[in-house]
């Protein structure tokens, strides 16, 4: 789990930075961390990109604890994941 962290560490503070520079006026909402941007899907699809390379066989078990999902849940999301990539 440790990697994940520092993985979502490392992409929230690239998007924030991004963030910051393209709404100035927003400089306080982006300068610190807000548990809710997890729930975000753009945030959601990296962790979820990022858990399948590190185990694919597992990927969708830590997904459904993470994002608190059911089979069907999981199932729809990923569906809702693949059309978006593939726009």
């Amino acid at each position: 789990m440790l990697n994940l962290y520092s993985y979502l560490a490392k992409s929230q503070h690239k998007i924030y930075k991004a963030l910051r520079k393209k709404h100035p006026k927003s400089k306080a909402r982006y300068s610190s961390f807000k548990t809710k941007d997890l729930h975000y899907p753009f945030t959601q699809y990296g962790i979820t990109n990022f858990l399948k390379e590190k185990d694919a066989v597992n990927y969708t078990t830590y997904c459904k604890i993470l994002f608190k999902m059911n089979d069907e849940e999981l199932a729809k999301y990923l569906k809702e994941k693949h059309t978006y990539e593939t726009k």
